[in-house]
């Protein structure tokens, strides 16, 4: 990577693309010596009515990104400096509970969604060309459908008449209690949810 060039009015130029930014490994976390074994129970479980393994969900993403325009993944919209720190921020980091999971996607994934999908960085950053949703902590104010419950974390639209439109809940989990035969129990369950998951190898 080149070196960052400097910004006379003191902010760092936007000098990694989007490409660049978006196929990049995310940071590794490190699972701590002790680790809790409890887990939140989201207020959504008594709404959810389906759950299905997107098995396409790969394929679909593959598929989306190469039919996105090159002049979007070779727009620059993340100072190399921003990534770098977002990166140590969380490089390595130890989780042991939900909650460091949660400020763990919070300090990475949020800012370089923001600088990616909807023009980071103070609005400078080119947007691409088509819309995509805000990732952020569920907050007062997001609750626009009238969700029942607090999920760790939402994506909603950026546009469009007020109140947004929540596009996305996500929850935390502790991957280490994410096994093949406790997403078999969840399925074959009464309650049923509608999601799409995949676990990481590492």
């Amino acid at each position: 990577m080149a070196a960052a060039l400097f910004d006379p009015w003191g902010q760092p130029a936007l000098d990694l693309s989007r490409d660049l930014i978006l196929t990049s490994p995310t940071p590794p976390t490190l699972v701590a010596d002790r680790v809790t074994h409890s887990t939140t129970r989201s207020v959504y479980r008594v709404h959810w009515n389906t759950i299905a393994l997107w098995n396409d969900f790969a394929a679909q993403v593959i598929q989306y990104w190469n039919n996105v325009p090159q002049v979007d993944k070779q727009a620059n919209v993340m100072a190399q400096e921003d990534y770098r720190g977002c990166f140590q921020r969380v490089g390595f980091s130890v989780a042991g509970n939900e909650g460091n999971i949660r400020v763990l996607i919070l300090h990475f994934m949020e800012a370089v969604h923001l600088a990616a999908a909807n023009g980071g960085n103070g609005g400078t950053a080119p947007r691409p060309s088509d819309r995509h949703s805000v990732l952020q902590q569920w907050e007062q104010g997001v609750e626009a459908n009238e969700l029942a419950g607090r999920p760790d974390l939402v994506m909603r639209s950026e546009y469009g008449h007020i109140p947004y439109r929540v596009t996305v809940m996500v929850e935390a989990k502790n991957p280490w209690q994410v096994t093949p035969a406790g997403l078999d129990r969840v399925r074959q369950g009464p309650q049923r949810i509608h999601c799409c998951y995949f676990i990481s190898d590492s």
